[in-house]
């Protein structure tokens, strides 16, 4: 199955039954009918895009929560749970797609009635309640290179109306894929000498007896040759991530401020390659439909860049009109929004290099080279004395006589 298809495998049946949503909620407003929570701002699908980047990567996403279980204020107080799935898609401008099915809950544990919800403007630090939730993620990518990694996630999180805490856990099912091969050679030589002296058969010279004397020096090269396979790979990476949201008390009665910080620890099996840091941020939401985002992380790697920002845009579909203007926001929407995780395709570690094989031989070759030394006296020629004969020879020293 290619990537588009799952694509719409996931996202076209949310969407479908979003605007079907939509649709009931305008029915029954033309109804005219009126209980204690029709006018809460908080409830049904949730409709998002977005777009993040920097200097070295740009990636756009578009998803929804679609909760398939609402029992918040059904008992009077705004306590209740929401069951949500969470189709997500992005694609990035290197050509990486990323597809995201989860399934998650949040419970918000809270003795506000709902009146009093739609009406305080100042409920304190556990005035609103406290929520917990979790999920389960099924993550594929393909990436630039057209290999597809399959991984798991798992998230849970928690918070009151100032403080949220959460953290996910990445498991990689796929293991690394081969981008291409290539060899190098490296030739390394080394040589030695050796030398002799080699003299010249005997001759007469002015009535002496005289050899030639010659320093022969034999050459041996040694030349060794190594071959060395490398494979280019990447490898979805194993990893997690944590993080600590605070909400910036009085700005909150009218939009939204956190201040976010961070950690991140993302490696591999086969990959020597460990990205982890610290990372710094802050969202801000002018208006309940609006998100805008920038981060600072220690490591480059993560993002290709030490810094992201993005704008990412929040519909709720049964809601949209309060979704559109200022106003102070409950901590009962924040169990209809995304979940906060690395929703980006999966993360590897980019282009690895692994040496595969070496081969090693060596071959040896010889050169010679002589030069003349001068000339040895061995003896004198005896009046009336027999003539001299024989050959050359390459015996070393021990002979009668100076080299001259």
């Amino acid at each position: 199955m290619n990537s588009v298809s799952l694509l719409r495998l996931l996202v076209v049946p949310c969407l479908s039954a979003g605007f079907t949503s939509l649709q009931a909620g305008t029915a029954d407003s033309e109804k005219a009918v009126v209980t204690s929570t029709l006018d809460a701002p908080w409830g049904g699908p949730v409709l998002g895009g977005g777009i993040k980047s920097n200097d070295a990567f740009t990636e756009g996403s578009l998803f929804m929560v679609y909760p398939f279980l609402d029992t918040l204020s059904e008992g009077g107080s705004m306590e209740g749970t929401v069951g949500y799935l969470e189709p997500y898609a992005t694609w990035a401008e290197s050509g990486e797609v990323g597809l995201s099915l989860g399934l998650g809950f949040r419970h918000l544990f809270s003795g506000q009635s709902v009146a009093d919800a739609l009406s305080v403007s100042d409920p304190g630090l556990f005035g609103e309640g406290v929520f917990v939730g979790a999920n389960l993620f099924l993550d594929y990518a393909q990436s630039a290179f057209e290999n597809d990694f399959w991984q798991g996630g798992i998230g849970v999180e928690a918070g009151t109306r100032y403080v949220e805490v959460r953290g996910n856990f990445y498991l990689p099912f796929t293991d690394d894929q081969t981008i291409g091969r290539f060899t190098e050679t490296e030739i390394e030589r080394r040589s030695s000498d050796t030398s002799r002296r080699v003299f010249g058969a005997p001759t007469t010279q002015g009535g002496q007896v005289v050899r030639s004397v010659s320093d022969r020096t034999t050459t041996t090269t040694y030349t060794t040759t190594t071959h060395t396979t490398y494979e280019l790979f990447e490898e979805a990476l194993q990893g997690w991530d944590v993080e600590v949201a605070v909400l910036v008390p009085g700005l909150d009665k009218y939009m939204d401020l956190r201040l976010i910080a961070g950690y991140y620890d993302f490696s591999g099996d086969r990959s020597p390659s460990e990205i982890e840091g610290y990372r710094v941020g802050a969202e801000l939401r002018p208006i309940p439909a609006l998100v805008i985002h920038g981060t600072w992380f220690e490591s480059d790697r993560l993002y290709q860049e030490n810094w992201l920002a993005g704008v990412r845009v929040e519909l709720p579909l049964e809601n949209l009109g309060d979704a559109l203007k200022v106003r102070r926001r409950h901590l009962a929407e924040r169990l209809f929004e995304p979940v906060r995780r690395k929703n980006s395709a999966i993360t590897t570690g980019g282009v690895e290099v692994d040496p595969i094989s070496t081969t090693t031989t060596t071959t040896t070759s010889q050169s010679t080279s002589t030069s003349p030394a001068g000339t040895q006296v061995i003896g004198t020629v005896p009046s009336g004395g027999p003539g001299l004969g024989g050959n050359g020879n390459e015996e070393e020293g021990g002979e009668r006589g100076g080299i001259r």
